[in-house]
């Protein structure tokens, strides 16, 4: 098995049923990257509330590790 691991942000995305999802965008190189990583939220969440979680993901969450 091999671990890749990247540098992630976390940005509110408003989807096109004007639902709020979070997206993980990479920040830095990451070779093997897995594509997309994409959250969804449960549904009635408001864009301010993603707004949120997104800010709280960016605080604690340095990186993403994918593991084949």
């Amino acid at each position: 098995m091999a671990t890749d691991r990247g540098e992630f942000t976390f940005v509110v995305k408003e989807g096109s049923d004007d639902q709020a999802s979070i997206v993980a965008e990479p920040t830095s190189d990451m070779p093997n990257a897995p594509g997309l990583i994409g959250f969804d939220l449960v549904p009635g969440t408001t864009f301010e509330q993603a707004q949120d979680i997104a800010s709280f993901m960016r605080q604690f969450i340095r990186g993403i590790s994918v593991t084949r």
